[in-house]
């Protein structure tokens, strides 16, 4: 009798779990007003690289430029997961064509928004260009994605790239792709789980001494 109240116990705690990962995470486009936590989210999962880039004054480029549409880091490509009404996690993503379409007014409200620092920056900006955002044909390009500390586990970020999934294949995409820091094996184990497999690798060397190793992770869909 014992044994089947345990087991009775353990099927509920086993279903209150399931229910707690999937059914109150709500997956929804981003607005202006999120640039908060973006900026939050976006550190988490590049604490180094846009500092590297854009310096001390990563968080108000970066707000400035997720408020504009068409562009590269707009909020337009952006999803939020909501869990208990709270932001908890963030994709940020992108296909072939879009990069075409963008990638201009990208670099003209890039030099609007940074002014005179734009040309100081430019060097890390082409650096980062060449180490990771390549965009092939027919590639839907993941570049971003985090959930908050204190919310791991909890089946977010699979919620995230299963959503990201859909709308590739929506838009005729044939692979995802990603770019993850060398070191955060946390993010390649998660990547691996999901489905993707390392195809290179790439580094990030900033003219003012910040090094990163990178590599280019994909997924056939």
């Amino acid at each position: 009798m014992l044994e089947r109240v345990r087991e009775s116990l353990g099927r509920i705690s086993r279903d209150i779990t399931r229910i707690w990962r999937n059914g109150h995470v709500v997956i929804r486009q981003a607005r202006p007003g999120d640039a908060g936590d973006y900026i939050e989210l976006l550190l988490i999962a590049s604490p180094v690289l846009f500092p590297a880039v854009y310096g001390d004054d990563t968080r108000t480029i970066m707000q400035r430029m997720f408020n504009q549409r068409h562009n590269l880091f707009g909020f337009e490509h952006v999803r939020f997961a909501k869990l208990r009404g709270q932001r908890v996690g963030m994709l940020a993503a992108y296909d072939w064509q879009t990069l075409k379409q963008e990638r201009l007014w990208t670099g003209f409200l890039l030099v609007k928004t940074m002014k005179l620092g734009f040309l100081a920056r430019l060097p890390d900006m082409i650096e980062a260009m060449r180490a990771v955002g390549q965009v092939g044909e027919k590639e839907y390009y993941i570049s971003s994605v985090a959930t908050c500390n204190n919310c791991r586990s909890l089946g977010i970020g699979t919620r995230l790239i299963r959503e990201a999934e859909a709308t590739a294949r929506g838009l005729g995409a044939e692979r995802m792709t990603t770019d993850t820091e060398a070191g955060n094996s946390s993010a390649i184990i998660f990547f691996e789980k999901m489905g993707f497999s390392i195809l290179s690798e790439s580094s990030f060397n900033s003219w003012r001494g910040t090094s990163l190793h990178f590599y280019r992770m994909s997924k056939d869909l």
